[in-house]
């Protein structure tokens, strides 16, 4: 395991890493229209930073995240200059300022050479969304028939623009980020810490009652744990049944998650049936769109022609950009996916490999191209990778 540096980071701490850290928690809690203004004035202190990082070194990191912003770039405005709808344009426009904020993190990381701030201020913004969603519940208590017959009642819906979905979605970065701190710190106070985070943002994330994070968090906790000894995973698999007997036995539990687990064993539950037929559907219509222009329409082109996301992001980047452009998109995920596995020895490179196998199950139910954090993670991620792979050839 590698010697931990973020025991001692603060020192090292600018004005510039701070912008950078509140701007990552802003995207969880603030990236929505109840605090657009504040959200706009954060970013623009964000890219008002890294400009003048730029305009004092003069220098521009030419690496596997940068290409494939740069491709995935051109590929966005040759859509946009054909587009011949709203829903093309602006998703367009939305893609591009995502890739921006993409830029913007490999060059912070090229020029600055810390990750961990990134990684500590995603696993902090994960608690402090954890703590909106909490207290959002307990202000505004929700019975038990709200929860199960309102589908739009899910606690957490003012953050991220009232997408319960997204809150998880991001919620699943902290918790990767979470456990990567938890098993590198080595202080036992941090590790208790960090640990008690990891359980306080699996708790929260429930209240979203998005059931498709139960199947990440998961496989993410067990990818991380790989060599946990016996006597942990034992305890782990008795509290992953108490869980399950909490969610299938306690009413606000039940009817945020249990049952939907309760809707894989039976047939009780039909009215979630329709909501797994949509998206069913939504993929078969997803396909045909590809078929009839496999060369793409540009993003929003789903939702151009269907009036909904297609609700699983490589539908959606198929029918987009075509299979050209769903080849060079997914292109550095299988890559960094290869070059983490390879050195998964490493702590730091094990958390980039079971963060990307969380992602890519996660993007099976969610869209995740037109949201922040992706492009938060790619080119950290890369940044992992390439720095690892400088210190095995002796670069470093």
């Amino acid at each position: 395991m590698d010697t931990v540096f973020y025991e001692n980071f603060r020192k090292k701490l600018t004005i510039g890493d701070y912008i950078v850290a509140f701007y990552i928690i802003a995207i969880f809690v603030f990236e929505n229209e109840k605090y657009g203004m504040l959200f706009s004035i954060i970013q623009l202190l964000f890219f008002g930073f890294l400009a003048w990082m730029v305009f004092k070194t003069k220098k521009f990191p030419v690496n596997v995240a940068t290409q494939w912003i740069i491709i995935v770039a051109l590929l966005v405005m040759l859509y946009f200059c054909v587009g011949a709808n709203k829903y093309v344009d602006s998703e367009s426009f939305l893609v591009a300022k995502n890739l921006l904020k993409a830029i913007c993190i490999a060059y912070y990381l090229y020029t600055k050479d810390n990750k961990e701030i990134i990684i500590i201020a995603t696993a902090i913004a994960g608690i402090i969304c954890g703590g909106f969603i909490i207290i959002n519940y307990l202000e505004n208590p929700i019975t038990s028939m709200e929860l199960k017959y309102a589908f739009n009642s899910r606690v957490g819906a003012e953050i991220a623009g009232g997408n319960v979905n997204v809150v998880a979605m991001n919620m699943c970065f902290s918790f990767a980020s979470c456990m990567y701190l938890a098993k590198d710190s080595l202080k036992k106070s941090k590790k208790v810490f960090w640990y008690l985070a990891l359980v306080f943002i699996t708790i929260s994330s429930f209240f979203t009652g998005t059931r498709k994070i139960l199947l990440v968090f998961v496989v993410m906790f067990f990818l991380a744990n790989r060599n946990i000894k016996i006597r942990y995973k034992i305890m782990g698999l008795i509290a992953a049944i108490v869980a399950y007997l909490i969610l299938m036995n306690v009413d606000t539990f039940y009817f945020l998650l249990g049952h939907k687990i309760d809707f894989f064993r039976s047939n009780s539950y039909k009215m979630y049936d329709h909501s797994d037929q949509i998206r069913h559907d939504l993929l078969i219509q997803s396909w045909e769109l590809f078929k009839n222009r496999p060369w793409g329409s540009g993003f929003g082109c789903v939702q151009a022609a269907l009036g909904v996301y297609a609700h699983n992001n490589y539908m959606e980047v198929l029918a987009s950009l075509g299979l050209v452009g769903f080849i060079v998109y997914y292109s550095v995920y299988i890559w960094e996916l290869c070059k983490s596995y390879s050195y998964r020895k490493d702590n730091s490179c094990h958390f980039c490999f079971y963060t990307l196998v969380g992602i890519m199950i996660l993007e099976i139910g969610q869209i995740t191209c037109y949201y922040s954090m992706i492009y938060v993670f790619v080119p950290l991620i890369e940044y992992i990778i390439r720095y690892k792979g400088k210190k095995r050839e002796g670069f470093l």
